[in-house]
């Protein structure tokens, strides 16, 4: 879907805007999420730490200050985190679980609904649930590669089913349980907001 994603995004929007250097789509493909042992702060997500860590270290470039200079890290250029995780197979639920980008969410569930209604996708069902109160508890707190972009104030969009798939970590995961019109919808959802998203930041940026 990334690979998809990109090679779409770059000959349709990308490339016109190459000689801009302040927008751009960023793809991160993460490993070593399991835990080797038993699931920990310390157990887990591996990659996904050690890139937080990189990108908040590095530096980008420095601007005055009252202080002197600041240091612009390279973390600190990241407007928005999308992760997309445990997709592909049929009938999934996406709800808000972040509610600080509630908003983008909507705006997400509301492609979905426009596409629809033009006749643009395919008959699988909506996929993305927006939920106005999760209750007492809030919403469910899913421990992903998220939280090191998160935890240093890194706006994220959380992108996976709830609950997960039949098939999460059994031998029956292959390519026979994903689900072509699933994917295809998903696809088509996200091209259109990552174009949306990319055309407002540009706006913003002008």
């Amino acid at each position: 879907m990334m690979l998809y994603l990109a090679v779409l995004m770059t000959r349709d929007y990308l490339d016109p805007m190459k000689g801009r250097s302040d927008i751009s789509l960023q793809l991160m493909f993460l490993d070593g999420e399991e835990a080797f042992v038993r699931w920990s702060d310390r157990d887990s997500i591996y990659g996904s730490r050690r890139l937080a860590r990189e990108l908040q270290s590095s530096v980008y470039q420095q601007r005055p200050s009252r202080g002197g200079q600041e240091n612009i890290s390279d973390l600190d250029r990241i407007d928005l985190f999308v992760l997309l995780d445990l997709l592909g197979a049929s009938n999934p639920t996406i709800s808000n679980y972040i509610t600080d980008t509630n908003a983008l969410f909507r705006h997400l569930a509301g492609v979905e609904k426009r596409l629809r209604r033009g006749g643009l996708l395919t008959k699988a069902p909506n996929v993305f649930r927006y939920r106005k109160s999760w209750g007492l508890w809030g919403p469910p707190q899913i421990s992903d590669d998220h939280l090191p972009f998160q935890r240093r104030g890194v706006k994220v969009l959380h992108i996976i089913p709830s609950p997960f798939p039949s098939v999460w970590h059994k031998s029956s995961d292959d390519a026979s349980a994903i689900h072509g019109p699933t994917v295809t919808n998903l696809n088509r959802m996200l091209r259109v907001f990552v174009s949306e998203y990319l055309h407002h930041a540009a706006i913003q940026t002008v």
